[in-house]
């Protein structure tokens, strides 16, 4: 939740077992990058969701071309890039149309072990695949696939 109080801007952080407030009145204009070294060095041991941190587009932005004519939003864009997780869009990229839309989930199991998994919206895992080690910060990431686009959840309807 961000709160303006005397011409600064806060964001206020709710864990399991605490909550933060945070002053980002400096970061607000900086990108995605910037701004988790920022809220990282809060010293919070809960990395939770990439989708927390990237969650801020709400406007229909430039597609990006990738790989076999797979469009990219500027929020999936972003986190491949930023997060240097490229490796993740090309294996959702690399699996054929299962669903008209597709859920993919990258979870974290342990340390730097992940496990990526594709479902339906109704649920149905199609494809999962364990064991992936990677240095990615965040403990979870979802990523929609709309037929050739890869989106995030908050962009699902703005395409």
């Amino acid at each position: 939740m961000l709160m303006l109080r005397r011409g600064r801007v806060y964001v206020f952080v709710r864990y399991a077992s605490t909550s933060r407030t945070i002053d980002i009145s400096s970061t607000l204009f900086l990108c995605p990058k910037t701004l988790k070294t920022t809220m990282m060095n809060t010293k919070t041991s809960n990395r939770t969701s990439a989708n927390d941190l990237y969650d801020i587009y709400l406007e229909p932005e430039e597609l990006h071309i990738y790989k076999n004519k797979f469009k990219l939003t500027e929020g999936i864009n972003d986190i491949a890039y930023y997060e240097n997780c490229y490796w993740v869009i090309d294996q959702i990229c690399l699996h054929k149309k299962n669903f008209n839309l597709e859920i993919w989930e990258l979870s974290r199991n342990q340390n730097e072990i992940f496990t990526l998994m594709g479902k339906s919206q109704l649920g149905i895992v199609f494809v999962e695949i364990k064991n992936l080690q990677s240095d990615f910060y965040f403990d979870n990431l979802i990523i929609l696939k709309k037929d050739k686009l890869l989106c995030l959840p908050l962009e699902e309807n703005l395409y």
